[in-house]
This record gives structure tokens, C-alpha cells and sequence, in this order.
């Protein structure tokens, strides 16, 4: 359930509706939640969502629920695809989020997942991403009316570079500074464990949203062809 409170005494003052896309049913998982009141559609607030909604961990999403704008007119739920893996994949207690940021038109959510794209199917490998949503996303037609229609996702590249560069791909936390992301990442080994803080400017962010789209051909993952990148882009 939704619970409000008086915030002068923390009583109860109303309930409405399940909690489900809101809170995490577990207290130790990580989640993630952004209150905005710009930018939205018909000039409301709202807020939005990392983690789970099911007790067995099998559904993660990025969710805005549904909100009233000062226009009077009530806007649907929004959320990722929880029946395609490509959007957030759930893989044993994966993924997990850090922070969710407002930017202007858009919100930014910041999370580590195990990748789907690595090119050995037996590993397990997790990477950290940063995805991204068009507040004024109206979502798809008919059925897909509550999926984001301008949800992307990009790996974040914390690394040491060399011939075989020493990745940090597992993403703990992330901290604004003006327009400068500052991401706290640890790589786990065998016989080392070592961690690292990587800066993100959000020029080099979109510049990797505008970047080329990836498609599974077979067993591998292919850079889609400039003729059929979108044009124009649905995110823009």
C-alpha cells in the first residue's frame, strides 16, 4: 500500500493503492526515486521509480506512475518492459540501482545490470549503465500505451586504459556536481579487490546516447547500420 503522512506529526493522513514499482519489497535492495515539478507533462509533479515490483525479484522497472497535471488531465503509468530482458535484465538479485537525476526534459537513472551483450554467454558479467527517459513521453500506441517510448540505456565506461584495459563495472553509488557525475565503482577478483571513482560529464553522456544502437544477430551483438539507425531519434 501507499501511505501518506502529516509531515508536522507522521500520522497517517491517507492511503491509495499498491506499492508495486514503488518500493522495493526487500529493505536491503538498493532503489532509486526522483521527485520533479518541471518538465512534466501538463505541467504536473511527479515522481519516478528504480526496483523492483515482485517479491521474487524476477521484475525490475523504471517506473513514473500515473499523475493529475495542473491541466486536470490524468497521465498513465510509464515503465519499462518487464517481459524484455534488453530493457533491465534480471539476473539473481540484478540489476541494482544507485540514483535517479533530474536533466531539464529528461531524468537519468543510473544502475548496474549483468550484460546480455558479452560476448561469452557463460559469464556472468555485470555493467554499469546510465538509462535515460523523456519526461514528455506519451508512450507507444494501444498496447504499449504505459512502456517508455524513449527509454535508452549506455554502458558507463570506468576503466584503466591499456592493450586489455582493467574495467570497474560494478556501479555503487553516483553523485551530481553541476553538470559532472561523479560514479563510485568497485571490480571484484579472485585474489584483488580494488575500487575507483569515475567522473561523467553530461555532454559525454548524451554524446553516447547519440551514439549507434546494437542489435542480436544469432549468438552476436552487431552495430545496427547507419541506414537503419532512427531518424529522427525518439528520445530527441
Amino acid at each position: 500500500m501507499q501511505f501518506m503522512q502529516n509531515q508536522a506529526n507522521l500520522t497517517e493522513t491517507e492511503s491509495s493503492g499498491r506499492g508495486n514499482g514503488i518500493c522495493p519489497f526487500d529493505p536491503n535492495d538498493t532503489a532509486t526515486s526522483l521527485y520533479t515539478n518541471t518538465g512534466n507533462l501538463g505541467n504536473g509533479s511527479a515522481m519516478y521509480f528504480g526496483t523492483y515490483s515482485d517479491f521474487l525479484e524476477n521484475n525490475p522497472v523504471f517506473f513514473r506512475p500515473k499523475f493529475v497535471g495542473t491541466d486536470g488531465i490524468e497521465h498513465t503509468d510509464k515503465s519499462t518492459d518487464q517481459d524484455d530482458s534488453k530493457w533491465l535484465n534480471a539476473n539473481k538479485g540484478f540489476p541494482q540501482f544507485a540514483g535517479t537525476f533530474d536533466e531539464g526534459n529528461q531524468v537519468f537513472t543510473f544502475f548496474r545490470e549483468i550484460a546480455l551483450e558479452f560476448p561469452d554467454p557463460l559469464v556472468k558479467k555485470t555493467y554499469a549503465r546510465v538509462a535515460k527517459v523523456c519526461k514528455q513521453d506519451l508512450g507507444g500506441g494501444y498496447m504499449n500505451k504505459e512502456k517508455w517510448l524513449s527509454y535508452q540505456k549506455a554502458r558507463l565506461n570506468c576503466s584503466l586504459p591499456g592493450r586489455d584495459p582493467y574495467y570497474f563495472d560494478d556501479l555503487y553509488d553516483i553523485y551530481k556536481s553541476g553538470d559532472q557525475y561523479f560514479g563510485l565503482f568497485f571490480k571484484h577478483g579472485a585474489d584483488l579487490n580494488s575500487s575507483a571513482v569515475c567522473v561523467f560529464s553530461k555532454a559525454r553522456i548524451e554524446e553516447s546516447f547519440n551514439g549507434k544502437f546494437k542489435y542480436k544477430d544469432g549468438d552476436m551483438w552487431e552495430t545496427v547500420p547507419d541506414n537503419l539507425n532512427p531518424n529522427p531519434r525518439l528520445d530527441n
